[in-house]
């Protein structure tokens, strides 16, 4: 005599296109105690990391995607050959606009300094589609472009204004290093859920006291309740 919602998770053994049936228990009414769709798998998520600086091959990890492509894509050294569920793929901000979108879940802008505005336009399409969009700035990223092209004065996918950048970045082979913040210092930022892994009394703190954060940009929210910084 009531209306509820039900979560449930289903597991399929092959990605592509699978019918699903929902059944209910028989009662008087047995027209309405099924429920049929067509949902797509993903055999593997695609991710595209556009590097703001030019490629090194010769040392990956002197890169901005480096350490970001191994951690999401780690091989083992057992058997160097086997994919994991995500797959990366790296590319130079001056060739993001060359890639078709369509085939990536996610994209992720590390450092990038600027984009075309087709990139922006087919970016903001994609995005509203569902693809997921991760932006990390660095040195290059200017507050104002980003704020004017994907914010509010551009394409809206900004869920904050980025405002002033914070901090001193510590520079290679110099021995004074600049003050850092730490997350393990600050447990009221561990109830976001992002943080919610490392909210963990026995290693939480031991695993951020050793992330640093020398500069980062303060970040202004627009006036929605579901954004959180």
């Amino acid at each position: 005599g009531e209306v509820v919602s039900v979560n449930f998770e289903a597991r399929f053994n092959s990605g592509g296109d699978h019918k699903v049936e929902v059944r209910l228990d028989d009662d008087r009414l047995l027209n309405d105690n099924r429920r049929y769709c067509t949902i797509e798998v993903v055999e593997d998520s695609r991710v595209l990391l556009v590097d703001g600086k030019e490629q090194n091959a010769d040392d990956p990890l002197a890169n901005d995607t480096g350490y970001l492509r191994f951690a999401l894509s780690p091989r083992d050294p057992e058997n160097p050959d086997k994919q994991g569920s995500i797959a990366t793929e790296t590319v130079a901000q001056h060739r993001f606009a060359d890639r078709n979108l369509l085939n990536y879940q996610t994209v992720v802008l590390a450092n990038v300094s600027r984009l075309p505005q087709s990139s922006v336009t087919l970016l903001e399409k994609q995005v509203r589609a569902g693809m997921g969009l991760l932006i990390f700035l660095g040195d290059q990223a200017d507050a104002l472009i980003y704020n004017s092209v994907l914010g509010e004065g551009g394409a809206k996918m900004l869920p904050a204004k980025v405002g002033n950048p914070w901090g001193e970045a510590p520079q290679f082979g110099e021995t004074k290093i600049p003050d850092a913040f730490s997350f393990a210092t600050g447990a009221d930022k561990l109830s976001h859920p992002i943080m919610s892994d490392f909210n963990n009394p026995e290693f939480g703190a031991e695993l951020l006291s050793a992330v640093k954060v020398y500069r980062a940009y303060d970040l202004e929210p627009l006036k929605d309740d579901s954004v959180r910084v």
